[in-house]
């Protein structure tokens, strides 16, 4: 089952577009919570959940979201919860629309940026949601899940 699958930074770098040495710098200044857990001798590994975590910080960086913000998306377990049984439902060749995942930067009533996720398998609930929004990264979980599975062969 991929949800058990464990994958390299290397596979975690070509999904994602993050650079192994900017993963790594992430990972170290603790932005990346539990990826920073190594056994000696032994390479880190990433479940799916990170990748697609992942690549939801890489996407808010890009927007000019700080770090520090956008690397709430990775502790967020709900999210997590949510890309595991969506991977276990495609796995089981439960048909399922695309899932896409709308990760939205607000600001709370003291002026605190902060990040939150919408999840849906419906594209024009989404494109509601991102209209109402002043920043929205979405990204197809499907679609992160299908190129996880390419570069994992050709690693």
């Amino acid at each position: 089952m991929t949800a058990n699958l464990s994958y390299s930074a290397i596979v975690v770098s070509a999904v994602t577009g993050i650079p192994r040495n900017t993963l790594n710098s992430w990972i170290h200044r603790g932005y990346i919570p539990g990826a920073s857990e190594t056994v000696a001798g032994r390479a880190r590994t990433f479940s799916f959940a990170d990748i697609v975590s992942l690549a939801c910080i890489a996407e808010l960086v890009n927007h000019d979201v700080p770090i520090r913000v956008a690397a709430e998306v990775f502790s967020r377990q709900d999210l997590r919860s949510w890309i595991d049984v969506h991977q276990e439902y495609e796995e089981a060749g439960v048909p399922e629309e695309p899932l896409y995942v709308s990760i939205i930067k607000a600001r709370d009533t003291e002026g605190r940026d902060y990040v939150d996720f919408a999840l849906m398998y419906d594209t024009a609930e989404l494109q509601a949601e991102v209209a109402v929004r002043r920043l929205a990264v979405i990204l197809d979980v499907s679609a992160i899940r299908r190129e996880t599975a390419e570069k994992l062969r050709g690693a």
